[in-house]
């Protein structure tokens, strides 16, 4: 299995009129979504900048066939995007079976994407929010993330972003004791807020375009400002 993402910038009324798009059905394409993207960490009210679509492909191949035939790909070449090899994850979307699996290790110096997705329970919507907005914040301002964004598809779905300079620096955002993503972690074991949730970890093998002025953030080594 292969992932894509790509962001694209938008105005709002044209972000929200993409969320009707996806991509065309195909041999090898598994499942998409195609969300708005906010700045990460801006809070509960963030201002809408684009557009991602996340995509799952059985292999190289059939992401290639949509970048060479599909209307989609065209629209969305305005904005980054990377092709992704999975390397771990935790919790399930019934969408994505056997992600992760078996799990690949990554070097410590190696880049990293990081997705979480999942599917709110909208009577947790508020805490949720309320206990991922330290967290989110954190990453976004983190040194080694190179880039970074909230995602979402109104009412229910709701995700984040972000491209690491390391393996090494995510593990240890995502591991300090103490730290505002244990923090969230541990309310969400208490009391979780989603119906379905996955973190993964990804290892990018192919990255191009640019994001809010920067050209290809992890080429260049450059933080996109948050």
């Amino acid at each position: 299995m292969v992932l894509s993402i790509h962001l694209t910038p938008a105005s709002a009324p044209a972000a929200f009129a993409r969320l009707r798009r996806r991509p065309r059905p195909a041999d090898g394409l598994i499942w998409s979504i195609t969300t708005i993207t906010a700045p990460l960490g801006a809070g509960p009210a963030p201002a809408v900048d684009g557009n991602a679509l996340v995509a799952a492909w059985r292999d190289d191949a059939a992401l290639d066939a949509f970048l060479d035939a599909d209307p989609l790909a065209a629209d969305l070449a305005g904005g980054w995007d990377a092709r992704l090899e999975p390397l771990r994850a935790y919790g399930e979307l019934p969408e994505l079976p056997g992600l992760g699996r078996p799990e690949r290790p990554a070097e410590p110096g190696e880049p990293v994407v990081v997705l979480t997705l999942g599917r709110t329970k909208l009577h947790r919507l508020g805490p949720f929010l309320r206990a991922s907005a330290p967290a989110e914040r954190a990453a976004a301002t983190h040194p080694d993330v190179l880039l970074s964004s909230a995602l979402a598809r109104p009412a229910r779905f709701v995700g984040t972003f972000s491209l690491w300079r390391s393996a090494e620096a995510m593990r240890a955002y995502a591991t300090g004791p103490g730290g505002p993503h244990a923090r969230a972690m541990a309310a969400n074991a208490q009391r979780p807020f989603h119906r379905r949730q996955l973190f993964a970890r990804f290892r990018p093998t192919r990255t191009g375009g640019a994001w809010r002025g920067v050209a290809d953030p992890l080429t260049a080594g450059v933080p996109v400002a948050a």
